[in-house]
C-alpha cells in the first residue's frame, strides 16, 4: 500500500476528529426519549365543524415534515381524542436539564408573588379568611413578601375604615356646614355687627375644616394603600412576561454614528429587558441575575434541546399571504386606529377594513448601519415609515406594527380562493443577502396577477404567519414567482423554506401547549442499564472471539470496530440525530457488516496462506479478492437505505440515515484503516507471522470448517420446507391481522394513574418497574395485551423512574374493563374523582342554569360582580357558566379544567366544542381550592349579539350539558382516552413504494454486476423469505404465549407486537440477508469465471469455501444478539427475538435457497455442452 505516511495521517486525523465530536458524550450525543425520557407537549387543534375526520392526521403529517423532515430527532406525535395532539421530544443531557431546572426554580421564586393591580384589589375585598389564604398562596413561604402583603392588607383596611368613617360623618358634617353658612347669611342680611358675625364665620370655618380633615384622612389612607399597592405590583412580574422578553432576538444592529464611529445598537431583547426593569424596579437585582442564568443555559444548549425551540417552530402555521399597505391619509380613522393600538394592542382594534400586523424584524427597515436612521425608526416610527415607505406604522409594547388592508382586491389570502405555494427555495436577494424565493401554483398565479395589476405603485406586504417580512412597491403586474427578502440567517432561511414546502396547516394549533409534562424513559432506567450492560457484554464477547480465532487479525478487527463506532457516533452528533432503539438497531447491523467484512478479509487471507503465498502477497490478494464482495454487500444495503431515506416516512427515515452512515463508515474502517495497520506492521516493521490464526494452528479445525457437502442435491428439500414455512406463516399473519400491530400503528387507549393516599390526598410514589409489574399481572383473557403495555413515568424524580403519576398505553380498547381492572389493582392508591356540587347543578336545561351572556369587556359587568375586572373582550357574544359554592370539597382549579377538557373531547361533543374558545377564571378561593369559577366560552357561529336563538340552542344548552357531565360524574382514573396511531397513515403506502423501488434498484445493480438476472432473483427471493419468516414468528410468539404463557415466559417470549422496534429489526434483517447472500453469490461469480453459467460443482464449491465465513459472521452476530435477548431486559426483547430469527433464517436461506437458485441446467456446460465456452472450468477444489 503506497503513501503509508499520508494514509496513517488521514487515519489518525479522522479518529481524533471523531473523538473531538463526541467528547463529552453527555453534551454531544442526544439520547432519544425511549432512552432518556422526554417532554410531552399537548396542543389543542382548532378544527372547524365542517372539517373531515382526517384533518387531525393531516396536521400531524405536516408538523412532522416541518419539525423533523429527516426523522432523526426522535419527535413523536400522537393524535389524542380527535382535537388534540401530543408531541413528545427527547430530554436534553442531565447536566443541561439540571441547569434548566435551576433556572425554572429561580423564575418560579421570582414570579411566585406576582399579582395584577385589579387582582390585588379583588383579593383585598374578600373576607379575611379567604384573603389570608390567597396571601399565603402568593407569599409561598417568603417572609418578606408575606410582610409586604400584610402591610398592603393593613393599608387597605385603614383606607376602607377611613372611607367608611368619612361616609358616615359626611352627612352630619355637611349639615353642620349648611347650618353655619345659613346662619352667617342671615346675619349678613340683617346687617349685624362684626362682633356678632365673627363667631358665625368661625363656625363656618370649623365646619368646613372638619369636612376637609375627614376627607384628608380618607385621602391619605387611600394614598398609603396606593403606595403599598404599588410596591406589591412593582415586585409582581409574570413568567410569560419574562419568557417573552428572554426569547426575543439578541442580534444587535451594527451602526455608524455621524462621526464615523462604529457602534452597536440595542437588540429587541435589550429593549425588552429595559422595559421590564423600568416597570419593575423593585426586582432589578433578581431579574438581572435571572437573565444571566438564562444566557448561561442558552450558551450550552443546542437546537431542540429545549421545549421552547419546539414551541417556536409550532407557533408558525406556514400561512403565506399578501396584503397592500395602507398609505398615510388613506383612512380618516387612521389617528383613532393608532391610538387604539397604543392603548390596547392589535387584538383589541376593531375595524373591518384594515388590520395591524407585526414586523418580523426591524432590520431592513432602516438605512443599514446608519445610527441616525435606526434611532429615527425607534423614536419616530410613524414619521419614519410615512416618509421612507409611504406606509402607516406604529409601536405597541416595543414592537412595530404596520397597517394593512383587509378587503377584497387589496389582499391575497385563502379567503380569495384555493391557492398554494408550489415550492420554495433559498434565493439571494439583489444585494446577495440570504432570501427565499417561491413559486405559486396555477390559481395562485392568476390571483397574484389580479392583486398586483390592480395596485401598481402600491406597497405589497409579504406575510408569513401574520408577520410582515417585506413590503416592496409593485412596479408592474407579477404572477407566478416572488421572493421574501429581509435580514435572515441561513438557519432562518432553511426553516422558512421547510415550512413553506411542508404546506399550510389544515387547522390551527393553540398558541401555547395546554399541558407540558416530563416523562421518564420508555424503556425505563432499569431496562436501559440492563441494555447497556448487555450491549457491552456482547461487544466484549465478539471482540474476545475475534482475537481468539484470528489472533493479531482479530485485534486489528477490534480496533477497526472501535474506530467504526467512533465515526458513527461523530457523524450522528454532527447530524444532531437522537439515539433511539431503532437507531441502535442500525448500528447493530453496521457492526455485523463490519465483522463480516473483517471475516471476509481474514478468510481470504487464510486461503492465500494455504496456497503458499508469503504474508505480504497474501494480504494484498486478500484485500483485492474480498473487495468486490464487501462493496457489493454494502452497496445493496446503501441502495435500500437511500430509497428509505427519500421515500419512507419519518419513522423509518432516521433509521435509514443511521444505516447509511454506518455503511460509509464501515467501508472506510474495514478497507482503509485495517489496511493501514496491516501495511504498517507487514511492510514497515517487517512482521512475518501476523497471518496466523486458529484454523491454521489447528488443522482439525481447518478441516471442520471447510466441508465438502453437496448442497445442490438437497435444494428441493430446502425449497419445499421454505415454501411450506412461508405460506404457513403468511396464513398466521393474515389470521392475526391488526392484532399484531402495536399502538404506534393502530392507536389504543391511554390511561393516567395519579397515585395518592385516599385519606391524606398526599402523593404516593412507585417506580416504573413496580407499576409495570402490577399492570402485566393483569394480562389475562381479554386483557392479555397488557403484557406489552407501555408504562411511562410522568414528571419523574431525579432517578427518572420514580413518580406519583404514570401513563399507560395499550392496544386494548375496552376502556370499562381496563379501568375496572386497573382501579382494583391499584386500590388504596387512587383517589376517586368525586362528583361535584354547585349552585344550579340540578338545573336540567340551560335555560335554568347559572349562565350569563358576555356583553361587556370586563367579566364582572356580565356576571353582576363589579369588583372583578378581568378582560374578556375575546369572549364578547359568548357566555360565562358561573359555578358558585363548589363542593363538597373545593377542588383544584386544574382538576376542574382537566375534567372539562376531557369531556369536551368526548365524541358526542368533539365536533362543535373544539371550534369554540375556552377559558376558566377563578372567582373565589385559591388555585388549590376553587370555591367559585367562571367558564368562558365563545363560538363565532353562535353569537348572542347577532342570533340569540342560535346562542341558546347550540351554545348555551350544549355547554351546560358538557359542564354537568364533566363535573357531576365520579371517576377513579383521572384520564382515560383513546388515541390514534402515531405512525403516519401513509406508512403502509410509502413502505410499499420504498420496497418496490429498492427491489428494482437492487435487481438492476445485481443484474449489472453479475451479468445475470438469476442472481438478482436469488438475492431478492432469499431476502423476502427471511423478512416474512421474521414477521411470521412475531405472530408465532403471540399464539405461543396465549397457549402456554408459563413456558413462553420462561423462554423470554412475550406476546410481541409489530412496533417501530420490530420494523427496525426487519429492516436490519433485510440488510443482513442481502449481504449474506451477496457474499456467496460473489464467490460463485468469481469461480464461474468466463463460463456462461455456474455448474453444480461451482455452486457447491463456492458455498463450501464461504461456509466458514458464514458460520463466523452468523455465529458472532447471533451470540451477541442472544446476550441482548437474555440480559437486555424486556425493552430489547422484541428487537432481539426478531433479529435472532432473521439471522438464523438468513444464514440458512443464503446457503440453501439463494445460492442454488442461480443454477440453470441450460447454462451448465457439464449438462448442456452447447453452452460450453473455449475456457473450461478451472478444476476447483474445496481446500
Amino acid at each position: 500500500m503506497r503513501h503509508l505516511l499520508r494514509n496513517t495521517f488521514i487515519t489518525i486525523f479522522v479518529i481524533l476528529w471523531a473523538i473531538y465530536m463526541i467528547v463529552p458524550p453527555a453534551d454531544t450525543l442526544r439520547r432519544g426519549k425511549d432512552l432518556a425520557g422526554g417532554v410531552s407537549l399537548t396542543y389543542q387543534v382548532e378544527i372547524g365543524q365542517g372539517d373531515t375526520g382526517d384533518t387531525l392526521g393531516t396536521v400531524v403529517e405536516l408538523l412532522k415534515q416541518r419539525v423533523d423532515p429527516n426523522g432523526v430527532l426522535d419527535i413523536e406525535m400522537n393524535p389524542i381524542g380527535g382535537n388534540r395532539i401530543e408531541i413528545t421530544m427527547p430530554l436534553a443531557s442531565p447536566e443541561l436539564v439540571q441547569r434548566r431546572q435551576e433556572f425554572e426554580a429561580k423564575l418560579e421564586a421570582l414570579v411566585a408573588g406576582s399579582v395584577k393591580p385589579e387582582q390585588l384589589d379583588e383579593m383585598m375585598s374578600r373576607p379575611a379568611a379567604d384573603r389570608q389564604r390567597n396571601f399565603d398562596s402568593l407569599a409561598a413561604g417568603n417572609a418578606e413578601r408575606s410582610a409586604l402583603l400584610a402591610r398592603a392588607a393593613a393599608a387597605f383596611d385603614a383606607k376602607t375604615a377611613a372611607q367608611a368613617e368619612f361616609r358616615d360623618r359626611r352627612s352630619a358634617l355637611e349639615q353642620s356646614l349648611e347650618q353655619a353658612t345659613e346662619a352667617l347669611r342671615l346675619a349678613l342680611v340683617a346687617n349685624q355687627g362684626e362682633e356678632a358675625l365673627k363667631p358665625l364665620r368661625d363656625a363656618v370655618t370649623a365646619a368646613n375644616d372638619a369636612i376637609i380633615d375627614a376627607s384628608r384622612k380618607a385621602a391619605l389612607a387611600s394614598i398609603d394603600y396606593e403606595k403599598v399597592r404599588g410596591e406589591v405590583v412593582a415586585k409582581s412580574i409574570t413568567g410569560p412576561e419574562i419568557r417573552r422578553v428572554l426569547e426575543l432576538p439578541t442580534r444587535r444592529p451594527k451602526l455608524v454614528d455621524a462621526s464615523g464611529k462604529r457602534m452597536e445598537g440595542k437588540s429587541p431583547r435589550d429593549r425588552g429587558i429595559e422595559r421590564l426593569l423600568a416597570a419593575h424596579p423593585a426586582v432589578e437585582k433578581e431579574l438581572l441575575a435571572l437573565v444571566g442564568d438564562w444566557d448561561q443555559y442558552q450558551s450550552q444548549r443546542r437546537t431542540l434541546d429545549d421545549p421552547g425551540d419546539l414551541k417556536r417552530i409550532l407557533r408558525g402555521a406556514g400561512v403565506l399571504n399578501f396584503r397592500i399597505g395602507v398609505r398615510p391619509g388613506d383612512l380618516t380613522e387612521e389617528a383613532s386606529l393608532r391610538e387604539q393600538l397604543r392603548q390596547r394592542g392589535p387584538r383589541a382594534v376593531r375595524f373591518d377594513q384594515a388590520r395591524w400586523f407585526r414586523l418580523h424584524k426591524e432590520e431592513g427597515w432602516y438605512e443599514d448601519g446608519d445610527d441616525a436612521s435606526y434611532r429615527n425608526l425607534r423614536e419616530n416610527t410613524a414619521a419614519h415609515f410615512a416618509q421612507r415607505y409611504q406606509l402607516v406604522a406604529e409601536q405597541y409594547d416595543g414592537q412595530i406594527y404596520m397597517l394593512l388592508w383587509d378587503v377584497p382586491g387589496k389582499r391575497l389570502t385563502q379567503s380569495e380562493g384555493s391557492w398554494s405555494v408550489e415550492r420554495a427555495f433559498p434565493q439571494p436577494d439583489q444585494l446577495g443577502r440570504p432570501g427565499i424565493g417561491f413559486q405559486m401554483n396555477g390559481p395562485g398565479s392568476v390571483l397574484m396577477g389580479n392583486l398586483t395589476g390592480q395596485n401598481i405603485r402600491g406597497a405589497m406586504a409579504v406575510l408569513l404567519d401574520d408577520q410582515v417580512y417585506t413590503a416592496p412597491t409593485v412596479q408592474s403586474a407579477i404572477s407566478s414567482r416572488g421572493e421574501i427578502t429581509g435580514s435572515f440567517t441561513q438557519a432562518e432561511v432553511s426553516n422558512i423554506v421547510r415550512t413553506l414546502n411542508a404546506g399550510a396547516m389544515a387547522a390551527k394549533l393553540s398558541p401555547e401547549p395546554i399541558s407540558e409534562t416530563t416523562i421518564g424513559p420508555e424503556l425505563g432506567l432499569d431496562n436501559l442499564q440492563r441494555g447497556l450492560i448487555a450491549t457491552g457484554v456482547a461487544f466484549v464477547a465478539v471482540a474476545v472471539f475475534m482475537v481468539v480465532y484470528y489472533f493479531f487479525g482479530g485485534l486489528i478487527a477490534v480496533v477497526a470496530l472501535i474506530a467504526n463506532g467512533l465515526l458513527i457516533l461523530a457523524l450522528m452528533s454532527l447530524n444532531k440525530a437522537a439515539f433511539t432503539l431503532p437507531g441502535i438497531a442500525g448500528i447493530v447491523l453496521t457492526f455485523g457488516m463490519a465483522v463480516d467484512a473483517n471475516v471476509l478479509i481474514f478468510e481470504r487471507l487464510r486461503e492465500e496462506i494455504l496456497r503458499g503465498n508469503d504474508l505480504r502477497t497474501a494480504v494484498r490478494l486478500a484485500y483485492s479478492k474480498a473487495l468486490s464482495a464487501i462493496i457489493d454487500g454494502n452497496i445493496t444495503n446503501l441502495i435500500v437505505c437511500v430509497v428509505l431515506a427519500f421515500t419512507g416516512t419519518q419513522e423509518i427515515r432516521g433509521f435509514a440515515i443511521t444505516m447509511s452512515i454506518g455503511v460509509v463508515t464501515t467501508l472506510f474502517a474495514q478497507l482503509f484503516i485495517t489496511r493501514v495497520i496491516y501495511t504498517f506492521f507487514v511492510e514497515k516493521l517487517q512482521f512475518r507471522n501476523l497471518g496466523n490464526m486458529l484454523p491454521l494452528a489447528l488443522p482439525s479445525l481447518q478441516r471442520a470448517i471447510t466441508p465438502n457437502f453437496d448442497w445442490m442435491k438437497f435444494r428441493f428439500v430446502a425449497y419445499a420446507f421454505s415454501i411450506t414455512l412461508t405460506l404457513s406463516l403468511l396464513g398466521l399473519i393474515a389470521y392475526q391481522g391488526r392484532d399484531m400491530l402495536d399502538t404506534e400503528f393502530r392507536g389504543g387507549t391511554r390511561i393516567t394513574l395519579d397515585l395518592r393516599n385516599p385519606d391524606t390526598k398526599q402523593p404516593l410514589t412507585m417506580t416504573r418497574a413496580e407499576v409495570q409489574e402490577k399492570v402485566t399481572s393483569l394480562a389475562e383473557g381479554p386483557l392479555s395485551e397488557l403484557k406489552q403495555a407501555t408504562v411511562l413515568a410522568v414528571n419523574p424524580e431525579a432517578d427518572q423512574v420514580t413518580s406519583s403519576t404514570f401513563t399507560i398505553k395499550t392496544t386494548i380498547t375496552d376502556t370499562e374493563a381496563l379501568s375496572a381492572a386497573l382501579s382494583q389493582a391499584f386500590a388504596g392508591k387512587l383517589i376517586q374523582e368525586q362528583s361535584l356540587t354547585f349552585k344550579g347543578s340540578d338545573a336540567a336545561t340551560g335555560r335554568a342554569a347559572p349562565i350569563r351572556p358576555i356583553l361587556s369587556r370586563t367579566l364582572g359587568e356580565s356576571i353582576d360582580r363589579p369588583g372583578i375586572r378581568t378582560d374578556v373582550r375575546d369572549f364578547e357574544g359568548g357566555l360565562a357558566v358561573v359555578l358558585e359554592d363548589i363542593g363538597p370539597t373545593p377542588p383544584p382549579l386544574d382538576q376542574i379544567r382537566d375534567r372539562l377538557l376531557r369531556m369536551r373531547s368526548e365524541p358526542q361533543f368533539l365536533a362543535t366544542a373544539n371550534a369554540r374558545a375556552f377559558r376558566i377564571e377563578l372567582l373565589d378561593g385559591t388555585p388549590e381550592a376553587a370555591r367559585s369559577v367562571a367558564i368562558l366560552i365563545a363560538d363565532p357561529i353562535a353569537d348572542y349579539r347577532t342570533d340569540q336563538l342560535r346562542w341558546q340552542g347550540e351554545l348555551r344548552d350544549q355547554e351546560w350539558k358538557i359542564t354537568r357531565e364533566a363535573l357531576l360524574r365520579a371517576s377513579t382514573l383521572p384520564g382515560v382516552e383513546k388515541f390514534d396511531a402515531s405512525v403516519a397513515r401513509t406508512f403502509t403506502a410509502q413502505a410499499i413504494i420504498a420496497v418496490v423501488i429498492s427491489v428494482l434498484l437492487v435487481v438492476i445493480y445485481v443484474w449489472v454486476r453479475f451479468a445475470s438476472f438469476r442472481y438478482s432473483a436469488a438475492a431478492i427471493v432469499s431476502t423476502a423469505h427471511d423478512c416474512i419468516v421474521a414477521v411470521g414468528f412475531i405472530a408465532v410468539a403471540e399464539v405461543f404465549f396465549a397457549a402456554a404463557p408459563t413456558t413462553a415466559s420462561a423462554m423470554g417470549i412475550l406476546p410481541f407486537k409489530i412496533d417501530l422496534n420490530v420494523i427496525a429489526a426487519v429492516l436490519t434483517i433485510l440488510g443482513y440477508s442481502l449481504n449474506d447472500t451477496i457474499v456467496i453469490l460473489d464467490r460463485i461469480r468469481e469461480n464461474r469465471g468466463k463460463l456462461p453459467g455456474a455448474t453444480r460443482q461451482i455452486i457447491n464449491t463456492s458455498i463450501n469455501q464461504t461456509f466458514s465465513r458464514t458460520l463466523m459472521t452468523g455465529g458472532s452476530v447471533i451470540a451477541a444478539t442472544l446476550v441482548l435477548y437474555f440480559l437486555g431486559g424486556e425493552a430489547l426483547r422484541s428487537f432481539s427475538y426478531c433479529f435472532i430469527v432473521g439471522v438464523l433464517t438468513g444464514t440458512y436461506s443464503s446457503v440453501a435457497i439463494g445460492a442454488p437458485l442461480v443454477w440453470s441446467s441450460k447454462l451448465d456446460p457439464t449438462i448442456n455442452p452447447e453452452t460450453s465456452s473455449p475456457l473450461q472450468s478451472r478444476g476447483l477444489s474445496t481446500t
